[in-house]
């Protein structure tokens, strides 16, 4: 939509997107829209700096959405969907340059976001709100020719409200943990990465998180990965699975939620046929 460089080393970006479904008929007749009705809003507005060492990011984003859909308005009390979304967020990204030949910098990034939803499935009200604080500091250097060294902090405050008919649940998360990670490649075909992280949860304890990634190229067409990692997230059901609310069946939650943990591992192989070489 527009930029403008005011300088050598300040410039700016605007985005400004919209799309909407106009077209929301019934045209096999089951008394259903088949298309939801729908109206976005999209505004992006970026700012670049660079001075000396820093670089510099500076954003806010917008996002409005009006969902509708479900049967048509011409049926005597007609079973309706409507979800409401306004999402804003601020960031900032900060880049200090130390040893260009060493690959050697501390980034800084810190962004805050206000996520909020109200929506009505038939009867069934669902209302979420969400403010969330992010800080991640890291530092990464080449410690020689085949190893490369990242390591930093990282902190969240996440305050989570959701209303479904009459009841409320809250949930306000405070987290902040340190990571390393080593990647290791003695040769052009193999490259190893080990990460290590532990994190500290006000709503549960200390825990650990170890990942490894592998990768072998036997020729400039073919590579080969493998990963492995262990993770942990808090689960939010009803935002997660919108399709619950759908339903008339009666939602029942034996025990309360805990946060999920688990092992996550896979490979794959790629083969790129470039016919241009």
């Amino acid at each position: 939509l527009f930029s403008h460089r005011f300088s050598d080393s300040t410039s700016t970006l605007l985005f400004a997107h919209y799309n909407g479904e106009i077209k929301c008929g019934d045209g096999n007749d089951d008394s259903f829209m088949d298309m939801p009705d729908t109206k976005q809003v999209n505004i992006f507005n970026r700012w670049f700096a660079s001075r000396g060492i820093l670089r510099q990011q500076v954003g806010i984003k917008y996002i409005g959405e009006r969902r509708k859909s479900g049967q048509m308005d011409d049926m005597p009390n007609p079973y309706k969907v409507s979800i409401n979304t306004n999402r804003f967020e601020v960031f900032t990204k900060d880049g200090f340059i130390i040893d260009p030949k060493k690959n050697r910098s501390v980034g800084i990034i810190l962004s805050a976001s206000y996520h909020d939803m109200e929506s009505l499935y038939g009867l069934i009200p669902y209302d979420a709100s969400e403010l969330n604080t992010y800080l991640n500091a890291i530092y990464q250097s080449d410690l020689n020719k085949k190893w490369e060294l990242k390591c930093g902090l990282n902190g969240v405050i996440d305050n989570f409200d959701e209303k479904i008919t009459s009841s409320e649940s809250i949930t306000n998360e405070r987290s902040i943990g340190v990571f390393t990670e080593v990647t290791f490649k003695p040769t052009k075909k193999i490259s190893a990465i080990l990460g290590l992280r532990e994190d500290y949860i006000n709503t549960d304890s200390w825990f650990t998180t170890p990942r490894l990634h592998l990768m072998y190229s036997p020729t400039e067409d073919i590579q080969i990965r493998g990963a492995i990692s262990y993770g942990s997230r808090t689960p939010h059901l009803y935002t997660e699975n919108p399709s619950l609310l759908i339903t008339s069946r009666q939602i029942v939650l034996a025990d309360e939620l805990k946060r999920e943990k688990s092992w996550n591992y896979g490979m794959s192989a790629q083969w790129a046929n470039d016919k241009s070489k």
